[in-house]
């Protein structure tokens, strides 16, 4: 069977007639005027209507339309066939009202502790986490990331069985749910606004200005509709003269990027590789903008030189190494912005950033919610590609030793961080990562390099004992000491008081993962 795909825009207003002429149009154009039987359309009445005055041909109602149709009711159908019992807590922050999820089947309660599986998007307070039960979050753990490391002992303490999202992925290794796609789409909005903002400030009015923050728009349609009359705009040499093409990098090729790429696509635009950059720039003028993107085959480099190669990488990454930040990288974010600020200037002279648009720096937007300003397109996305996989989710049983459970797939298997008081085996390396990073900042705030570090020594315990004991190993400068106890003051009194010393406030009989990690960083432990 062959397949043919045109796409034709056509302007508002969007009444049934002018619907029906666009099609004629599209029809003749194409030289298709004899072989249309049929269009799909969703059940708008101007759609409908169009279509109706189009005889012979017949309408068929969209297949995704009637699909979300289905899932609106979807939480009942789970309930009825598969008896779960979806609850929801009250909240008046979502997409969907309280009533439409009622709707739906579901039942509206503060209280989920009758639940067995507990599914969030962010990370959980750790104050609200209820012990033995499964937990499906984002929880950004798998990198030992600082300030999440307290709500990992948290789910360990409370013996709670993590289920990560970003990890759930298939026999490729392909995320099976994510945001990201909506993440690349809001996040190219906000920076084309803020690019109109940031100009202004620099004296320039440009069609730029015309772009609304991503939340402004009702949905991305109605949003890449603008983006397509700021196309326009550039198109007809709207910019000023002296700016030449801008150019776009996209780094990448997940989700994100190509999701950003989508809306970029509306503009006047060329591809070209990075090296073909310099050439393009002298070639074209400022109704074009010249785009490239960065992959990992610009960045890894064989150790034994050569060319990269994916498929050696992916069995063997330890062959590679990274050139990145060696050509002039600079790690300019240190802190997210937000929906209410979504802008800051980083100077790269002061390594300093300040919120605003206006001043001497780089424009960036890091918000860390982006597919939120887009909420009901974003909470259909991510649940149409999560709603397979809730079933063995919630099938789990959180108090049973994680290895004799038989209801999970290798995809939700794969994705368990933690369970039964101990991170699971594809995950144990957390500990040791966090070992590692918590040492290097230690050396760091010692002022003493990684490098001059020869023997690492974990105390635990920091009473009255433990005081002549690191009194006398800080005495050799190369000796890194860790002095562990579950009071505050006592670890940090030793940290003052002898050089070469780190405080780790932690209760051993209570994180032993956190423990083991350390225990395997160091050359001796008393």
């Amino acid at each position: 069977m062959d397949v043919w795909l045109e796409i034709s825009y056509f302007p508002a207003p969007y009444t049934a007639k002018a619907i029906a002429e666009a099609i004629k149009k599209a029809k003749q154009k194409w030289k298709i005027e004899n072989l249309v039987v049929s269009i799909t359309s969703d059940n708008v009445a101007n759609m409908v209507a169009a279509i109706r005055d189009l005889v012979p041909i017949k309408r068929l109602s969209c297949a995704a339309h009637t699909l979300q149709l289905a899932i609106s009711k979807g939480l009942k159908v789970v309930e009825d066939l598969l008896g779960i019992k979806v609850l929801v807590q009250p909240s008046t922050r979502r997409a969907y009202t309280m009533l439409e999820y009622e709707s739906a089947g579901a039942t509206i309660q503060e209280d989920l502790s009758p639940a067995s599986l507990i599914m969030a998007v962010k990370q959980v307070p750790i104050d609200i986490l209820i012990p033995s039960k499964s937990y499906s979050f984002f929880s950004h753990t798998i990198k030992a990331q600082e300030g999440n490391m307290p709500l990992l002992d948290a789910m360990l303490e409370k013996n709670i069985r993590m289920i990560d999202y970003e990890k759930m992925v298939d026999s490729h290794g392909k995320r099976v749910a994510a945001f990201g796609k909506f993440a690349g789409v809001g996040g190219m909005i906000n920076i084309l606004h803020g690019l109109g903002l940031r100009l202004l400030s620099l004296g320039h009015h440009t069609p730029f200005m015309y772009v609304g923050s991503t939340h402004n728009y009702k949905n991305s349609r109605q949003a890449r509709l603008s983006i397509y009359e700021l196309g326009e705009n550039i198109r007809a040499g709207e910019l000023p003269k002296h700016f030449g093409p801008l150019t776009f990098v996209f780094t990448g090729s997940g989700n994100v990027s190509q999701g950003a790429q989508e809306v970029f696509n509306e503009l006047p635009h060329v591809y070209v590789h990075p090296h073909e950059l310099k050439e393009a720039i002298q070639a074209y003028d400022h109704k074009t903008i010249i785009a490239t993107k960065v992959s990992r085959r610009h960045y890894l480099v064989p150790k034994d030189g050569g060319e990269y190669n994916a498929e050696e990488f992916h069995s063997h990454p330890e062959r590679y190494r990274s050139i990145f930040a060696e050509k002039g990288s600079l790690e300019f974010m240190k802190e997210c912005t937000t929906i209410e600020y979504p802008f800051s200037l980083y100077n790269p002279v002061k390594d300093t950033s300040e919120i605003g648009v206006a001043g001497d720096g780089l424009l960036y937007c890091s918000i860390d919610n982006i597919p939120a300003q887009l909420p009901r397109e974003a909470t259909d996305y991510f649940g149409k590609l999560l709603v397979p996989w809730i079933p063995e989710m919630a099938a789990g049983d959180a108090t049973k030793p994680f290895q004799s459970e038989t209801c999970y797939s290798n995809v939700v298997k794969g994705a368990v961080i933690c369970s039964n008081g101990t991170l699971t085996e594809k995950y144990k390396y957390i500990a040791d990562l966090r070992a590692k990073k918590e040492a290097a900042k230690a050396a760091s705030l010692l002022g003493t390099s990684a490098d001059f570090i020869k023997k690492r020594v974990l105390v635990l315990g920091a009473g009255h004992v433990a005081g002549p004991l690191v009194e006398y190993l800080s005495r050799d400068g190369s000796v890194h000491l860790t002095a562990v106890s579950s009071v505050n003051d006592e670890a940090e009194y030793l940290a003052q008081k002898y050089k070469n010393t780190v405080p780790v406030v932690m209760d051993v009989t209570k994180s032993k993962e956190r423990l083991r990690g350390l225990i395997n960083q160091s050359d001796l432990v008393v």
